[in-house]
């Protein structure tokens, strides 16, 4: 994964596009009996520590129902095959407190030698088809952006879907058949 937009992303923007697809998704909530929620800002906005290659934010979220914001404190870890991912959820009162604790306990996680971030490898390694701005994001890029992929997937190869199926039903055709004779 690159971490080179760090500097670029415009943050209220994906603020907004977060907060547009929650309100988008919270009817399905709803109606699979969940209470909806509102992401009403960030508690603490997203910063990226370049020499750590560590991504922070916290976001405010206010659920249906409940009389008190909830706090969910974010931390991803850039490795050189994947992300550590840290999450904290609390009361909004306690952000204080886990910004003053959360470098001690942050300190005592990293990857093993041969698996920084600074050990990619561009010949052999896989990069991440999306950046910092989508580990922010999160289910909200994901669900949009796998959408988009499995449709263009399906659009792009209808006929062999088609063919596969056919071919599948006359080897079950000819497995009952064969039962029968």
């Amino acid at each position: 994964m690159s971490d080179t937009e760090a500097a670029s992303i415009d943050y209220s923007q994906l603020l907004a596009d977060m907060q547009a697809g929650i309100r988008e998704n919270n009817p399905e909530l709803k109606k699979q009996g969940y209470p909806t929620y509102e992401l009403v800002g960030w508690a603490e906005p997203p910063h990226y520590d370049q020499a750590e290659h560590k991504l922070y934010w916290a976001q405010e979220l206010l659920f249906e129902g409940g009389d008190a914001s909830t706090l969910n404190y974010f931390v991803r870890i850039l490795g050189r095959g994947g992300v550590l991912e840290m999450n904290v959820i609390g009361d909004m009162k306690a952000l204080p407190e886990i910004n003053q604790k959360a470098p001690t306990l942050l300190s005592m996680v990293n990857f093993k030698d041969g698996q920084l971030y600074d050990q990619f490898d561009a010949t052999t390694d896989a990069t991440a088809a999306y950046g910092l701005a989508g580990l922010i994001a999160g289910g909200v890029a994901a669900k949009a952006g796998l959408f988009k992929v499995i449709l263009g997937i399906l659009a792009a190869s209808w006929k062999f879907i088609a063919i596969g199926v056919v071919a599948l039903g006359g080897v079950i055709a000819r497995f009952f058949g064969a039962r029968k004779g």
